[in-house]
C-alpha cells in the first residue's frame, strides 16, 4: 500500500460538490473506487464532474480532473482516469486468497467521521478477512477493528469510505463498497479483486494503463516478516539496454511461435486426476524452456490456477536469504491444503536442489486441489532418475526438440527475428550504429528478409542461436562488418558487438576520459586499459549477480584495484569524487533492475553471459581470485561456481575450468563449501572435485574443516547413510590416485571454527517426514546421533544457501511416508472459483440491510466533503 497513491473522490456539477468518496490509483492513470461513489443514485449516471485529490493529505496533495472509463452495477465498482500521469511506481499487484485461515488487512479511506475544521483527515482501516466468509454481492467480509460506534444511530459511519482499497499482505484484495448496520459500525464489505479481474473490459483498460496484464496472487504464498515469497512478482517485459539482451526471454522482442504440441501436451498434464505431479522439460541452452514456461504460466492463469515461478536465491546484500527453507517449508503447507489449483516453475533445476528438497512435503499427503511442479534443466541427472525410480506415477519428462528443424520454418524464424530486432534496436539507450534511426533499422530489416543468407547449419536449430544468427547478421550489415567467417560461431561476432556497445556508452558518459579509468597518455594504450576496467566490472556482475548498492558499489571498484588510473584503489578521483558511482550508473543504463531491491539488473541470456565471461577470464589473469575476494555470501559463491561451471563448459574456454579449481584452493570459505553438493548434481565439473582433492594435498586442516562445515549441515538421514563423508572424504583418492593420495581417515571430533551456522542446511519443523527423500532439512534425531540437535548460532555465522547435492536429492525410500496414489484427494473445477454473485435488487433498503458508504454534500474547493 502506497499512501501516495490515496485517491480523495469529488463529484459534482460544475462548483457544487455532491458528494465523494475514497479510491486508489492502480496504475499510470487509472483510479480504482467504488461505482456509486461516481454515479449518481437517482440518474444512473456518471455525476459530470469527477476531481481527485490524490496522496495523503500529510504530503504535497495533487488535485487531478478524471474521466469516467469503467463501471459495474453488479461488482459496485468502477475505473475513473485521471487527465495526466501521476504514478512513477510499478502496477499495483493484486490477491486472493487460498486457504480459510483469516488474514489480516489494511487500507485507507475518508469517511465522515474524520472530516475536522483543521481540515480532512484519514482513517486507516485495519482488521481481518475471513476468507471462507461470503458477504453482499459475493464479496469479503471485513471485520474492523475500530469503528464510531456512537454513530450508528444517526446513520452510516462510514460514508465516504467507499472505494478504499484493502491489502493484504501488499496485494490488492478488495474495494471497500458497504457496512453492515446490523453490527455496531465494525463489519464492512468489500468488492473482490479477483473477480473484477473476470471481467475482460477491466482487465483491457488495466492492461492498457499498467503496460501487462493484471495478475491474482495468492495472499498466503507471500511472506510478510522480510523472508522469500514462494512466486517471483508478476512483471512486465524486462527493458532491454544492450543489443545482447534483446535475445532474453523476459525482454520477449520475438513473438512466441511454435511449440503448440508442447504447450497441449502440458495443458493435459494439468488435467489429470492425480492431485500432485512433478514434470521435467529439458533441452539444451537456447532452446527456449524459459519462454515456454512463461507462456505455459501465463495459459495456466487464465485457466483459474495460481502459478509462478520459484523465487530465485535474492540478490546480494539484499538480506533476503536468511530463513528462505523455513518460509518454502510454511508455503508447503498452504499448497497442500489450498482451494485453488497451483502450478510452481522451478527454472534451473539443477542448481536450486536444495528448494525442491522442501518441496518435497508435498509429496506427504495428497494436496487437496490439483498441485503441479515444472522443473527446467538442461539435462536430467542421476537426481531425476532416482525420483522417477522411486515415484514413477509423480513424474513426467519432456525433451525439447530443436524449434526450427525445417527449412521453411527457420526461413520464416529468421525473418521473424531480424523484423522484431529492426524494431528493438532504435529503443536502446544508444544506437548501436551511429545516427541509425527506425526507419534505418526497419529497411535494414527488410533487406535481410528479402536476401536471408544461407541457415542450413544444423546449429541453426536451436531456437537462441538462430536469433543471435539475425541480430548478429543486423548489426554487421549496419555497422558495414563482414559476416563471421565460415566456421566461427555468430555468438563471438555478437560478444565484440556487446563489447563495442558497453564501451561506446561508456564513452558517452566519459569514462574514457585520461584520469578516469585510466592515466596513461597513448590514447590506445589508455583506451585498451579502460577497456579492461570495465570489463572487469562485467565480469564480476555475472559471477556474483545483481544486488544491493553496497554490492554494486564494490563491484566497481574492480575498475580501479591495481589500476593504473588516476583514482585510489578504492575508485576516488583527484577531486574526492567516487567514481565508482559512475560506474555502478554505467551498469544501471546497460543492465536495468527488475525490481527494487537492486540497483543493477542480470545480464541475460545466460548463453551470453557465460561467454561474455569466458572471453574475459581467459585474457585478465588473476581476475577470478580478484572477483572471489569479494564473495562472503555462500548463495552468491554458489551461482558463481554454477556459471563457472557452464562457462567451461564451452570448448573455447575451457581454461576456466582450472581457473574455478584455483579459486577452490585459495578460498576455500565459501566455495569449497558449496563445491561438494553441486558437483553432486552438475555431471560434467571436474574442476569442483579437482579443487576440492587439491586443497585437501596442500592444507587438510582446511579441507578438514570445510568438510565439517558441510557434514554438521546436514540432515540426521545423511549423516546416518554416510554419504557426506563418502563423498566429501576420499575426493583426494579418487580424483587422482598415487604417491601424493590422501588416504581417506574418519573426520575429527571437532575442527577449528568456521563462520558457518552448524545445521544451517536443516528446515526445521517445516520440513515433514516423507518428504525425507528429496529433503535436506531435519531437525529431529531419530537413530540418536546428536548430530540433528538444534543448537545455537555461532558468532558471525552465515547461514549456507540453497544449494543442490545427492544429498539434497536421495531418493531412497521414504521414511514411513507412503507416496501418494493417482486420483488420490479431491480437487477443484479447472477454474477454481465461483462466479460473482448478482446483486439484490436496488428497489428499497429494508432495515438491517448493508448500507451503501456515501460521502457527504460540499464544495470542491473545500477541505472536506460535507
Amino acid at each position: 500500500m502506497d499512501r501516495g497513491r490515496l485517491a480523495d473522490i469529488r463529484v459534482g456539477v460544475q462548483d457544487e460538490c455532491a458528494g465523494g468518496g475514497s479510491g486508489y490509483l492502480i496504475g499510470r492513470r487509472l483510479v480504482l473506487t467504488a461505482r456509486h461513489v461516481v454515479i449518481e443514485e437517482a440518474t444512473g449516471t456518471w455525476w459530470p464532474r469527477l476531481e481527485v485529490w490524490l496522496r495523503h493529505p500529510a504530503g504535497a496533495v495533487r488535485r487531478v480532473s478524471a474521466e469516467p472509463m469503467w463501471a459495474s452495477a453488479m461488482l459496485d465498482a468502477a475505473l475513473i482516469e485521471l487527465c495526466e500521469d501521476a504514478a512513477g511506481q510499478p502496477p499495483v499487484r493484486w490477491g486472493c486468497f487460498l486457504g480459510d485461515v483469516p488474514e489480516r488487512y489494511t487500507g485507507l479511506a475518508f469517511p465522515g467521521f474524520v472530516d475536522f475544521e483543521s481540515g480532512r483527515g484519514v482513517e486507516q482501516l485495519g482488521g481481518t478477512i475471513p476468507p471462507l466468509a461470503v458477504g453482499s454481492n459475493g464479496g469479503y467480509v471485513l471485520d474492523q477493528d475500530a469503528a464510531p460506534r456512537d454513530a450508528v444511530a444517526a446513520g452510516s459511519a462510514w460514508g465516504g469510505a467507499s472505494g478504499a482499497a484493502v491489502f493484504c499482505r501488499g496485494l490488492l484484495v478488495g474495494v471497500v463498497a458497504q457496512d453492515e448496520r446490523r453490527f455496531p459500525g465494525d463489519r464492512l464489505y468489500g468488492v473482490r479483486a479477483d473477480a473484477l479481474l473476470t471481467d475482460e473490459d477491466f482487465r483491457d483498460l488495466v492492461v492498457r494503463d499498467t503496460g501487462m496484464p493484471p495478475v491474482v496472487e495468492a495472499v498466503e504464498l507471500r511472506d510478510s516478516r522480510g523472508r522469500r515469497d514462494l512466486f517471483e512478482p508478476p512483471r512486465g517485459k524486462d527493458r532491454p539496454g544492450t543489443p545482447g539482451s534483446l535475445l532474453a526471454p523476459g525482454v520477449e522482442a520475438v513473438e512466441f511461435h511454435g511449440r503448440r504440441d508442447m504447450l497441449g501436451t502440458l495443458a493435459g498434464w494439468l488435467r489429470e486426476d492425480a492431485t500432485f505431479s512433478v514434470g521435467l522439460v529439458t533441452g539444451e541452452g537456447g532452446q527456449g524452456k524459459t519462454r515456454l514456461a512463461r507462456r505455459f504460466v501465463d495459459d495456466s492463469r487464465a485457466a483459474g490456477w495460481i502459478a509462478g515461478f520459484l523465487t530465485r536465491p535474492a540478490g546480494a546484500g539484499s538480506g533476503r536469504g536468511a530463513g528462505t527453507a523455513e518460509a518454502l517449508a510454511s508455503y508447503v503447507a498452504v499448497v497442500r491444503a489450498a482451494s485453488k489449483p497451483v502450478l510452481i516453475v522451478a527454472d534451473y533445476a539443477e542448481a536450486n536442489a536444495e528448494d525442491l528438497a522442501v518441496l518435497a512435503g508435498l509429496f506427504e499427503d495428497p494436496p487437496v486441489a490439483r498441485v503441479r511442479l515444472l522443473l527446467l534443466a538442461r539435462s536430467s541427472g542421476a537426481w531425476w532418475h532416482r525420483f522417477t525410480e522411486t515415484w514413477p506415477e509423480l513424474a513426467r519428462a519432456w525433451t525439447l526438440a530443436p524449434l526450427n528443424a525445417s527449412g521453411e520454418a527457420r526461413r520464416a524464424a529468421y525473418s521473424a527475428a531480424v523484423e522484431a530486432f529492426g524494431e528493438w534496436l532504435a529503443s536502446l539507450p544508444q544506437s548501436p550504429v551511429p545516427g541509425a534511426d527506425l526507419e534505418k533499422w526497419r529497411s535494414l530489416a527488410l533487406r535481410l528478409k528479402n536476401e536471408p543468407p544461407p541457415l542450413d547449419d544444423a546449429r541453426l536449430g536451436n531456437a537462441l542461436s538462430l536469433q543471435v544468427a539475425a541480430l548478429t547478421d543486423l548489426l554487421a550489415l549496419g555497422t558495414g562488418e563482414p559476416r563471421p567467417p565460415l566456421g566461427e560461431p555468430d555468438e563471438l561476432a555478437l560478444i565484440r558487438h556487446e563489447l563495442g556497445y558497453l564501451r561506446s556508452l561508456a564513452g558517452r558518459r566519459n569514462l574514457m576520459v585520461r584520469g578516469v579509468l585510466s592515466a596513461r597518455l597513448d590514447d590506445d594504450t589508455r583506451l585498451m586499459e579502460a577497456h579492461q576496467a570495465l570489463d572487469r566490472v562485467v565480469a564480476g556482475l555475472i559471477l556474483t549477480g545483481s544486488g544491493d548498492e553496497g554490492h554494486c558499489r564494490a563491484l566497481a571498484g574492480l575498475a580501479f584495484a591495481g589500476s593504473a588510473s588516476a583514482a585510489d584503489d578504492d575508485g576516488r578521483g583527484s577531486g574526492g569524487t567516487d567514481l565508482r558511482d559512475e560506474i555502478v550508473d554505467w551498469l544501471a543504463a546497460l543492465y536495468p533492475p527488475d525490481h527494487s531491491e537492486v540497483v543493477v539488473g542480470r545480464l541475460q541470456p545466460d548463453r551470453l553471459a557465460e561467454l561474455l565471461l569466458g572471453e574475459i577470464l581467459c585474457k585478465q589473469t588473476g581476475l577470478l581470485q580478484r572477483v572471489g575476494a569479494l564473495v562472503e555470501d555462500l548463495v552468491v559463491a554458489h551461482r558463481a561456481l554454477f556459471t563457472l561451471v557452464r562457462t567451461a563448459g564451452h570448448p573455447r574456454y575451457a581454461d576456466v575450468g582450472d581457473q574455478t579449481r584455483e579459486l577452490i584452493v585459495a578460498r576455500p570459505d565459501p566455495f569449497a563449501i558449496v563445491a561438494p553438493p553441486l558437483a553432486a548434481v552438475l555431471p560434467d565439473a571436474p574442476q569442483l572435485r579437482d579443487g576440492l582433492f587439491e586443497l585437501g594435498l596442500t592444507d587438510p586442516d582446511t579441507y578438514e574443516s570445510t568438510a565439517h562445515a558441510i557434514v554438521d549441515g546436514l540432515p540426521p538421514r545423511f549423516g546416518e547413510r554416510g554419504t557426506g563423508q563418502r563423498h566429501l572424504q576420499p575426493l583426494p583418492h579418487r580424483s587422482s590416485p598415487g604417491p601424493h593420495s590422501l588416504t581417506p581417515r574418519p573426520l575429527p571430533p571437532r575442527p577449528r571454527p568456521l563462520s558457518v551456522q552448524p545445521g544451517c542446511l536443516a528446515h526445521g519443523a517445516g520440513a515433514t517426514r516423507g518428504s525425507a527423500a528429496l529433503r535436506t532439512g531435519g531437525g529431529a534425531d531419530p537413530a540418536g546421533t546428536g548430530r540433528g540437535r538444534p543448537r545455537p548460532p555461532q558468532r558471525g555465522a552465515r547461514r549456507l544457501p540453497d544449494q543442490p547435492g545427492n544429498h539434497a536429492l536421495d531418493l531412497g525410500t521414504p521414511g514411513g511416508g507412503a507416496a501418494p496414489r493417482p486420483g488420490g484427494g479431491a480437487h477443484l473445477p479447472e477454474a477454481g472459483r465461483d462466479p460473482p454473485r448478482p446483486p439484490p435488487p436496488r428497489t428499497g433498503r429494508l432495515p438491517g440491510q448493508p448500507g451503501v458508504l456515501s460521502g457527504r454534500a460540499g464544495t470542491f474547493g473545500g477541505g472536506a466533503v460535507h
